[in-house]
């Protein structure tokens, strides 16, 4: 499994924790008598940023490398956490999928042309957003306490 950090850098390693730790380490230490507390404006999840990456194929890692590019440069790309899953089928070829928590926000076949693909991964980008954004907003608009945020 990779772990891409968006906007500060590249973290590899073979799980959550080697990351955390990456991060801890880089941390700066607080100045004595300083308060550690944020404000509202940095309220960003403790590990927000991260596209995380499941490929099989050097395609499947195209697309990984260039999604994760083409998502720095979206707005609010350090709120959210994202998996991006290949799947191989031997009818369909090559499946990609984009998650977000627990739900798929891009799905598409992969081309075999890489010049293809990362056309494709800079519109999956801008399709993610979209959905991440409507996902966001739905929740603040009709919050319901009978139905889960999922809608399940």
């Amino acid at each position: 499994m990779m772990l891409q950090r968006v906007g500060r850098g590249v973290l590899c390693g073979m799980g959550l924790l080697a990351a955390s730790l990456a991060c801890a380490q880089d941390a700066p230490e607080p100045a004595p008598g300083t308060s550690t507390s944020r404000n509202a404006a940095e309220d960003v999840p403790e590990y927000g940023g991260l596209v995380l990456a499941q490929v099989l194929t050097s395609l499947g890692l195209h697309f990984h490398t260039k999604f994760a590019e083409s998502w720095s440069s979206q707005k609010d790309a350090e709120a959210h956490v994202l998996l991006v899953r290949e799947r191989l089928s031997p009818k369909v070829g090559t499946e990609i999928q984009v998650w977000s928590g627990d739900t798929v926000v891009f799905r598409a076949i992969l081309p075999r042309s890489y010049a293809v693909v990362a056309l494709l991964a800079e519109s999956a980008a801008e399709q993610v957003q979209n959905k991440v954004t409507e996902t966001a907003l739905q929740n603040l608009l009709f919050n319901d306490p009978d139905m889960a945020r999922s809608a399940y």
